[in-house]
């Protein structure tokens, strides 16, 4: 667990000019591959800060950086603040929290519209320069509990809590999720579905931490809109791809069956040795997967797959289209044909900005032959991508599935725990409540809509808003 304090004593942030060298990689140094930003600039442009967390994320390939999207949502589209404009980072939008939380601090709330399927009003909005879908996904930032120290000139070294509301609060959650990620991954639970494996485990790019993030999150209700809730385009520039929903992608209640099964199939390793390394080296190559459904209508999922890359910075620095390598993602319908595109551009073909993609199909046809193809259009150099891709599968080669009780329910001479029975959860918990804490300094020094020389304030406590 790494800090890197660039706070100052007038509240305002001292941030380094080069955050690549001087921040990004000062952190990564000391093993943070998650690196959580609840600051930010109030410019919806792709500048140098933008510019280098992209050359971070390309120099080190098993990172990954998440922003703040920022607090200006109220103004409209064209809020979401760089660096989150980046490319390759993740940019994170604030959902409301649980109703649950909000009776709790604020007294009982219309349960229709107060809970986390309702973005929270201030989340800043997209689209990136590029006309590019930022944020990519939401979660609770409205509110949450946070540390309160006593402040620098206090001697009684008292710690409390404040509730506090902005997307700088729904980032670290979101870190902890990808750290949750990241461990899956590298303990080898993703093949293997036991810890401790020799050789079993495998470093996930941060391509692949974001992908599953995204790959997890669902259609959300809308945007907080006074005390009622707006419809919002999904995918779209309020909600991105929808809510954080980590246990869609992990194991995390245990054992599945019936209508909760589901098989993971997953591709992007950071090392260009691992088997489940994957890129493509020319224009108009195409590496495909093949899937078949189940035969079971009673337990069908939605079959979705979710593709990231790590883009190459662009040059020159600052440009209205940033996008480097163009790869596109369908997935076909080898029965009769039929070629399903992306979500964004809202079906209507190919995606031509973004360096994420996500095809779903809602019912498949039990049974049903389907390929996932990820091709390059046009790349100037080898690009690695991942490949996240779910469903009610059978006949699965790679045989990752979570779905059937056999893949959990071990014998009881099994002294091998999985992957979150009650010791691991303990880490859980853990690892998402220090993710929380860690950036408990800047959580409510939130710079959106603020330059890096004036106050911050725009985290208003609770009683402040």
């Amino acid at each position: 667990l790494a800090f890197f304090d660039i706070g100052n004593s007038a509240q305002s942030l001292n941030v380094p000019l080069d955050i690549d060298e001087d921040l990004f990689q000062v952190l990564r140094a000391q093993g943070a591959y998650v690196q959580s930003m609840s600051w930010g600039q109030d410019v919806n442009a792709y500048n140098l800060d933008a510019y280098n967390t992209d050359l971070f994320m390309y120099t080190f390939p098993d990172a990954l950086v998440l922003f703040a999207a920022g607090n200006s949502g109220d103004d409209g589209l064209y809020t979401v603040g760089s660096p989150a404009t980046c490319k390759s980072c993740m940019a994170v939008g604030a959902s409301l929290s649980a109703r649950q939380s909000w009776d709790y601090l604020t007294g009982s709330k219309d349960a229709e519209v107060y809970n986390y399927e309702v973005v929270a009003d201030f989340s800043s909005r997209g689209p990136a320069v590029g006309y590019r879908l930022k944020p990519e996904l939401c979660a609770p930032g409205y509110y949450i509990n946070s540390a309160l120290s006593d402040g620098p000139d206090s001697s009684s070294y008292h710690c409390g809590e404040v509730a506090f509301a902005g997307t700088s609060m729904a980032t670290p959650i979101t870190a902890g999720s990808a750290a949750l990620v990241r461990q899956f991954f590298t303990d080898g639970m993703y093949r293997y579905r036991l810890r401790g494996e020799s050789g079993a485990g495998m470093e996930p790019s941060g391509a692949l931490m974001r992908a599953m993030l995204v790959h997890s999150a669902q259609e959300m209700q809308g945007v907080l809109d006074g005390s009622s809730v707006d419809d919002t385009e999904y995918p779209g520039f309020i909600q991105g791809y929808g809510r954080l929903e980590l246990d869609l992608v992990l194991p995390l209640k245990g054992p599945a069956s019936g209508d909760s099964a589901f098989t993971l199939f997953a591709v992007g390793a950071s090392d260009t040795d691992s088997e489940f390394f994957a890129e493509v080296d020319v224009s108009g190559d195409e590496v495909s997967f093949d899937f078949q459904m189940t035969l079971d209508e009673a337990v069908m999922r939605p079959f979705r797959a979710t593709l990231a890359w790590t883009d190459p910075p662009p040059t020159p620095i600052f440009t209205s289209s940033p996008l480097v390598n163009d790869l596109d993602l369908t997935i076909t319908n080898t029965d009769d044909g039929t070629v399903y595109y992306p979500y964004y551009p809202f079906w209507s073909g190919a995606d031509r900005n973004n360096t994420l993609e996500q095809v779903q199909i809602d019912t498949p046809v039990p049974g049903g032959n389907y390929t996932v193809t990820v091709s390059a259009f046009a790349v100037s150099s080898k690009q690695a991508f991942a490949l996240v891709v779910t469903g009610t599968l059978v006949n699965a080669t790679y045989n990752y599935t979570f779905a059937s009780d056999d893949d959990f329910n071990r014998s009881d001479d099994d002294d091998e725990e999985g992957f979150f029975d009650t010791a691991y959860g303990i880490v859980t918990v853990v690892v998402i409540t220090l993710a929380a804490m860690a950036a408990g300094y800047l959580v409510y020094m939130r710079c959106s809509g603020k330059s890096r020389d004036e106050p911050l304030l725009d985290n208003q406590p609770l009683s402040d808003m």
